[in-house]
C-alpha cells in the first residue's frame, strides 16, 4: 500500500499522540480535582441538614423524602459532588427535627422578649381533612428588628370535644 505508514512510523505517531494527549489528560485531571474540591467545599452540611428538617416539618413531608430519587436528582443537578458528600439517613430525621425545633423555640422566645408591642394571643380551631380537630395558639407582635407585624403558632394540639367557647376555655386552663 502506497502512502500507508510503516509499522515503525505508526508506533512513532502513536507515541507522539500519546505524548500530546497524555499531558493534556494530566492537566485535565488536575483541573477536575480542583473543581471537585471547590464543589465539595461549597456543600454546607449543617445548613443542608437544617433545610431538610425544615422542609419535612414545614411542608409536612414524610421522612422518606430523603429516599426519593427526585429529591436527589434536584441536589445532584446543583452539585454532582453531593452524592459523595451528603450522607443522610431517615432514622436521623427525628433528632434533626428536635434540634431544629429547639433552635426555633429559642429564636422565637428572643423575638417575643424584644417585641415592640404587646403580644396578642388568639386561639384558632379547625378540622383537618382526616376529621381530626386541632386547636392552635397563635401569637402576634411587632418585631423589633424588622419593625413588621409577625405571627407564630405557639401550640398545635389535637382537640377533643366540641368547638364551643366554654370547652375551649376549659382546655386552656390548667
Amino acid at each position: 500500500m502506497k502512502g500507508a505508514p510503516s509499522g515503525a512510523q505508526t508506533i512513532a505517531n502513536q507515541a507522539t499522540i500519546n505524548e500530546i494527549f497524555g499531558g493534556e489528560g494530566e492537566r485535565q485531571r488536575e483541573r477536575d480535582i480542583l473543581q471537585e474540591k471547590a464543589l465539595v467545599s461549597a456543600i454546607q452540611l449543617p445548613e443542608f441538614n437544617e433545610a431538610c428538617a425544615r422542609l419535612i416539618a414545614i411542608r409536612n413531608l414524610p421522612h422518606t423524602l430523603l429516599d426519593w430519587p427526585e429529591f436527589w436528582a434536584g441536589i445532584l443537578a446543583v452539585n454532582y459532588m453531593g452524592k459523595d458528600m451528603i450522607r443522610v439517613c431517615r432514622k436521623d430525621v427525628p433528632q434533626r427535627l428536635r434540634r431544629a425545633f429547639t433552635r426555633h423555640k429559642k429564636a422565637l422566645a428572643q423575638k417575643l422578649q424584644s417585641s415592640l408591642s404587646w403580644i396578642h394571643f388568639s386561639i384558632d380551631m379547625w378540622t383537618a381533612p382526616s376529621k381530626t380537630d386541632y386547636q392552635a395558639v397563635v401569637a402576634s407582635w411587632v418585631d423589633a428588628e424588622s419593625m413588621q407585624a409577625e405571627t407564630a403558632h405557639l401550640s398545635l394540639r389535637e382537640f377533643r370535644g366540641n368547638h364551643g367557647d366554654e370547652q375551649q376555655a376549659l382546655s386552656d386552663i390548667p
